[in-house]
């Protein structure tokens, strides 16, 4: 016979209980839930204190006894299975998580696989923004702006640019002086998912891709016509609407659909017709041109005389069988920073050094031309054959040659203080016009045992003045008609040419459409107001007199004669 004992306050606890001839047996039951799992233990209890055969009332006495027994049993066993089955449950939970997180990154990591195929297949499909992948062509692409995978994963593949300072370092792209790089992507892939404890979790891998193998082209020619989907030949393109006008190698621009055209010729035939000032232009002969001017006094000097920041514009060279080395010292000149040049530990060599600049004369007669220097003997290891120090000017640059020297020093046995030398007349050396070299130099002579030396030069300053034969002016006087051309119904201004003879001089110009308000010049992007040192070759107006305004269907220009004061400018028309 058997009866049951059922828990009322746990309907899963339930003890069904057999009565035997040796004792009383005990079935136990667990029923819980956890993980979306049911779970149902089941535990065999066995009583054998207790024989069937002891007096009515001892037996029910010890009955009840018995069930006591069982019940802190039953607790003790169930505190103990509880906290292991936990155990069990929790370690099974990580390893849902684990394998829940290792299959999200594997998506992830696929993602990113996917966009280096689509890289593969051309740089120009990596398109900026959210995309899902997949493979439903037989290759890798992009779909839509998401992937969904095994119905709970999200996957989404990000392209974006790269922007670079001016230091090729990656920066911001909203940040000052950004530029986009046209040759990277930054990828990124993230998978999304809700874990099994029903947390959201995500994914996110990101990666840099290059073109680093491709090259840049500038197109200027296409000659070659429509019709390439591919670029490979350099004179072609793809498709026009045919309005395109390309037949002029580096210019793209709108057909000319036909219309009227006219051509306006200023010609110098009347002075009156110009605004100009004759003592420096004349309108004569059919020409505007510079007037001729008696010479006039012009002078010029070297430059970095103190060598106060760098050695800029001086440059080093040497001669001889030992190489002596040319540098820039910051302190220790006479006074600030200074020219030295330093001769390495040698014998029975001989060694020069010298520091060259050029400077430019433009007067046709030297009145005067004079050299003012510092010097120096800094060191001087033992007594040499000869040890001297010079200037010269000479009309090439390279190498001196001893002899020709303006000054020098004399042999020195000994470290010297800063002596200063002035007023040294170079005249003879120039000779007119032209560009010549200033140098300053050492040479030394080593002895039959080695020995080290080191000169320096500061405040080496040349200065010349001259008189130029007959000049021109070289403020580059203006001249514009005294009337604007007017052309009623002018939708584009078409070109712009000049006849002149410039003898090396220039002829720049400023255009006008607006009764004078506003002289203008093109600024490299644009037609804007110009200021008086602001204005354009007439090859630069030619090319791009298309954009001037033609909104009051005028125009005008002003034209300024440059000539350095030995060239004359004639200008035609």
């Amino acid at each position: 016979m058997s009866n049951q004992f059922q828990n009322p306050n746990n309907p899963s606890l339930i003890l069904p209980l057999d009565k035997g001839r040796k004792g009383r047996v005990g079935l136990l039951h667990f029923g819980f839930k956890k993980f979306g799992f049911v779970w149902d233990l089941g535990f065999r209890i066995f009583d054998f204190r207790h024989p069937l055969r002891l007096a009515s009332s001892e037996a029910s006495r010890r009955l009840g006894f018995s069930l006591v027994e069982v019940i802190l049993a039953v607790a003790l066993f169930g505190l103990f299975a509880t906290a292991l089955i936990g155990l069990l449950m929790n370690s099974y939970g990580s390893n849902l998580q684990a394998a829940e997180k290792d299959k999200a990154n594997f998506y992830a990591q696929q993602g990113l696989e996917a966009v280096w195929s689509i890289r593969r297949q051309a740089w120009n499909f990596l398109v900026n923004g959210d995309h899902g992948v997949n493979t439903n062509a037989g290759y890798w692409q992009f779909i839509g702006t998401s992937d969904l995978l095994d119905d709970r994963y999200t996957r989404v593949v990000n392209v974006n640019n790269i922007c670079r300072n001016a230091s090729s370092q990656i920066i911001d792209c909203s940040a000052p002086g950004a530029i986009i790089d046209l040759h990277t992507k930054k990828v990124s892939s993230k998978v999304t998912y809700s874990a099994v404890t029903g947390v959201n979790n995500e994914i996110e891998l990101i990666s840099y891709l290059t073109t680093w193998q491709s090259k840049d082209w500038i197109q200027t020619d296409w000659s070659g016509g429509s019709g390439q989907i591919n670029w490979s030949n350099p004179t072609r393109y793809f498709t026009d609407d045919g309005n395109i006008d390309y037949l002029v190698n580096g210019e793209v621009k709108l057909k000319n659909l036909g219309g009227g055209c006219g051509t306006k010729i200023w010609p110098f035939d009347v002075p009156a017709d110009y605004t100009y000032d004759p003592a420096k232009i004349e309108v004569i002969g059919g020409f505007a041109q510079l007037v001729a001017q008696s010479g006039f006094i012009v002078n010029g000097q070297s430059i970095n005389a103190g060598f106060d920041t760098s050695l800029t514009p001086w440059i080093f060279g040497s001669w001889g069988t030992i190489t002596p080395t040319g540098s820039w010292q910051s302190s220790g000149g006479n006074p600030g920073g200074y020219a030295r040049i330093q001769f390495p530990t040698s014998k029975n060599r001989i060694s020069g050094g010298y520091f060259q600049q050029s400077f430019t004369v433009t007067a046709q007669t030297i009145n005067s031309a004079t050299l003012n220097l510092d010097w120096i003997v800094s060191q001087y290891s033992g007594a040499a054959d000869s040890l001297v120090l010079y200037a010269f000017v000479d009309p090439a640059a390279g190498a001196p040659a001893l002899g020709q020297e303006v000054w020098n020093s004399g042999n020195q046995t000994a470290t010297t203080p800063w002596t200063s030398v002035a007023n040294i007349n170079v005249a003879s050396k120039i000779t007119g016009p032209g560009t010549y070299y200033l140098k300053i130099a050492a040479y030394v002579d080593y002895p039959g045992s080695n020995r080290q030396y080191a000169v320096g030069f500061d405040n080496v300053l040349l200065t010349w003045s001259g008189t130029t034969s007959a000049s021109y002016p070289t403020d580059r006087p203006m001249i514009d008609p005294v009337n604007f051309y007017t052309a009623a119904g002018i939708e584009r201004w078409s070109s712009f040419t000049e006849t002149a003879q410039k003898n090396g001089g220039e002829i720049y110009y400023q255009l006008n459409a607006d009764d004078g308000a506003g002289w203008r010049y093109w600024n490299g992007s644009n037609w804007v107001i110009a200021s008086v040192n602001d204005y354009n070759t007439a090859a630069v107006i030619n090319s791009n007199l298309g954009d001037f305004p033609t909104t009051t269907a005028k125009i005008k220009f002003k034209a300024f004669l440059a000539s350095d004061g030995s060239q004359s400018v004639r200008w035609c028309r």
